[in-house]
């Protein structure tokens, strides 16, 4: 329990009330570069990767770099404390700099971000999507990891002066694409990461390539988030469904209405997916908001220990994004069927609004709070379904009950996250 008390308080004053799309209180980001080398898994030669790590700074250090939105080698923020990390693995043909919109804003909330790189995998490689080096890339992506995290923990406790210190009980694993089935694998095979977060990871082969990570899928043991695309061709609406169903909870699910591939990254590359120049695709900037909204979100709450923007965990994006969840211990909105009485609610938990599908023959509905007050009650005779307005009650359990006039009453519990 001590070692929450420096992450709280680097939150400590801020107003509960912003967004998650809105920068936090760390507005000079900071960047290094290191070159770490290690030997193949596969076949023996040495693998050089030039991997980038962004951190909180001060202002008016290190060597302002506009394309990266950042300055190079600048000092970590005076008398710095333990930070919470996020290691992001790029997807095939991708950069380690794929995604700085993602990686900046987590440094302007406190996070240190390693962006690991794996040789082969990048892009510039004209043989980076062929089989061979696909299953290559593949059984050595969870080595370079691992052997990343360790060089540069041991790095930041010799040298605090170089980005900071991490917390490493507070460590999200997340990926694009291949980078997915990298975190897939490291949630699956290892214990240093405490959540994942997966952005269009399939599972089968591609190109004929040995690369499916279905057993990694089904061996994930920490809270994951996974984000695919009604136009996304990693993880579109079949493949969602199979990696939904074999995740262990609590999970998380948001699909991109017109999400394509390259939604997850700064720009969409037509050579990479076609559809980026057809003016069809979920505009990348609307996209990124909406990453940004949920990913957030999961974070704050699974790393965190912070759940100010939970109830947005179990809310749609207006028309842009559909989430799912289970949280194991709650009854989810996918789970939310009529039972034998006919009474059921969704979503649950809920955050603003209750829709309450009502049992033919109800004339009444009462809200019972955890205490047995009655907190609201309505006639509701000849209604079929109706909306519960819950902006004037509290985070807590209640009983929704419904009677049909001749004493017969049949109830429901629903949870209200704030």
């Amino acid at each position: 329990m001590k070692r929450l008390i420096p992450i709280i308080l680097l939150f400590a004053g801020l107003a509960l009330s912003q967004e998650p799309t809105e920068s936090g209180p760390f507005g000079t980001v900071g960047v290094r570069m290191d070159s770490l080398s290690r030997i193949s898994s596969t076949d023996g030669t040495l693998r050089q990767m030039q991997v980038w790590t962004f951190y909180p700074a001060q202002a008016g250090t290190g060597f302002p770099y506009p394309e990266l939105y950042a300055s190079i080698n600048a000092l970590p923020i005076s008398g710095d404390t333990l930070r919470p990390l996020v290691i992001f693995s790029h997807g095939g043909c991708g950069h380690p700099l794929q995604s700085l919109y993602l990686y900046t804003h987590l440094v302007s909330w406190g996070f240190i971000v390693i962006c690991t790189q794996h040789p082969g995998s990048v892009w510039g490689n004209p043989d980076c999507l062929t089989a061979d080096v696909l299953t290559d890339t593949w059984h050595n992506r969870p080595e370079d990891v691992v052997y990343t995290f360790d060089s540069l923990y041991a790095l930041s406790e010799a040298q605090p002066t170089r980005y900071g210190r991490i917390d490493t009980s507070r460590i999200l694993m997340g990926g694009h694409s291949f980078g997915a089935r990298t975190t897939y694998a490291i949630s699956a095979r290892y214990d240093f990461t405490h959540a994942a977060l997966a952005f269009s990871g399939s599972y089968g082969e591609v190109s004929g390539a040995d690369m499916n990570c279905m057993d990694d899928i089904n061996a994930v043991d920490v809270p994951i988030m996974i984000m695919g695309g009604t136009l996304d061709y990693g993880l579109g609406s079949e493949e969602y469904e199979t990696v939904w169903d074999s995740l262990s909870c609590p999970k998380y699910g948001i699909m991109l209405n017109h999400g394509g591939h390259l939604a997850y990254g700064d720009s969409c590359n037509s050579e990479l997916d076609p559809l980026c120049d057809m003016g069809i695709l979920l505009d990348q900037s609307i996209s990124h908001e909406v990453i940004l909204h949920y990913s957030m979100a999961f974070i704050f709450k699974y790393i965190m220990d912070d759940n100010r923007w939970e109830g947005y965990l179990t809310e749609d994006y207006d028309t842009l994004a559909e989430i799912r969840y289970d949280m194991c211990d709650m009854v989810t909105e996918s789970q939310a069927l009529p039972d034998e009485t006919g009474l059921s609610v969704h979503p649950n938990p809920f955050n603003s609004s209750l829709n309450v599908h009502l049992p033919e023959g109800s004339t009444t509905l009462s809200i019972f709070d955890s205490q047995g007050r009655q907190r609201l009650t309505r006639n509701i005779k000849g209604q079929s379904q109706i909306v519960i307005d819950a902006n004037d009650l509290q985070s807590g359990v209640y009983v929704i009950e419904v009677g049909d006039g001749r004493g017969k009453k049949t109830s429901v519990d629903a949870i209200l996250v704030r």
